[in-house]
């Protein structure tokens, strides 16, 4: 696969990630936030993703697979590559991912509780 390849899966990768991220806090109306909080939430989801995603991979590869994972994330390998390596050493790799998703749904419901009650409270303070 050429870089621009790789470039092309990344950010279509980071947009199917993004729309995810949209998705799950539409679900979660949070009322009355500034268009930069929003922005802000969103930018967190996508870190909490990543962690979650890459947390849960590592569970899923035995000690070997993972020793590998992380080598390839320390060579800066491209998301398609990282991602091929995860459903050649994942069984079942794709309701693995749904799973994944769908168990990562509640950080977000969390993740706009938490802004929702220190918005509510700079209200109050200011």
């Amino acid at each position: 696969m050429t870089n621009e390849e790789d470039t092309q899966y990344d950010s279509n990768m980071d947009s199917q990630y993004m729309q995810f991220i949209d998705e799950l806090l539409a679900k979660r109306h949070v009322p009355d936030v500034t268009p930069e909080i929003r922005e802000e939430m969103k930018r967190e989801a996508m870190e909490r993703l990543d962690d979650f995603l890459l947390q849960r991979i590592l569970e899923a590869f035995s000690e070997e697979d993972s020793d590998t994972f992380i080598a390839i994330i320390q060579e800066k390998k491209s998301q398609q590559e990282l991602f091929d390596f995860a459903k050649e050493h994942i069984t079942g790799y794709d309701d693995f991912m749904k799973s994944t998703f769908s168990d990562f749904a509640p950080a977000i419901v969390n993740l706009s509780k938490m802004r929702q009650y220190t918005h509510d409270f700079l209200l109050l303070i200011l």
